[in-house]
């Protein structure tokens, strides 16, 4: 999971500096769902960017609860953030409303994490989320996607049996 966090705010960052005033060039603000990660690895990541790349970066890190709530801080643009994780009916909502920008995918010199790490399948969910002649997939990066576990009493239920879907 810290792989792919780190590839993600990674290529959102990557595409997010170049469309920045320069008094944030440093700067990676993500506002992202409470409890979606484990807030110790932003440091990891900061170590890991400037590994990547020669350059610091400092995170600043927000949480909202719901999406509405996510929603209406963006919508009354009393701040700014480079990477926010909505659910995909507010990424609609945020392209029809020109709340969202295109991902820059030329990162010059620096590897394209976001090129050949998506799964076809959730690129093709996005492209169907549409607004205008935009589509999600070239504003938006899935981030958790299918996240479902199941629980069973092994004294009462057969590994044979739960061991495929």
């Amino acid at each position: 999971m810290k792989r792919i966090l780190t590839i993600a705010l990674a290529a959102l960052f990557l595409g997010a500096c170049s469309q920045t005033s320069s008094d944030r060039s440093q700067i990676l603000k993500v506002y992202n769902w409470s409890d979606y990660i484990d807030e110790d690895i932003l440091p990891e990541f900061e170590k890991w960017y400037e590994e990547q790349t020669g350059e610091k970066v400092h995170v600043i890190y927000q949480l909202f609860d719901i999406n509405e709530t996510m929603l209406s801080k963006i919508e009354k643009g009393h701040e700014d953030f480079d990477v926010v994780c909505p659910s995909d009916y507010i990424i609609e909502r945020m392209l029809k409303n020109d709340l969202i920008l295109k991902i820059d995918k030329d990162f010059g010199d620096t590897p394209n994490y976001i090129d050949g790490s998506l799964s076809p399948f959730i690129v093709s969910c996005f492209d169907r989320i549409v607004s205008g002649d935009k589509k999600a997939s070239d504003y938006a990066v899935g981030y958790m996607w299918g996240t479902t576990g199941f629980l069973y009493n092994a004294a009462k239920v057969d590994s044979v049996d739960v061991a495929t879907w």
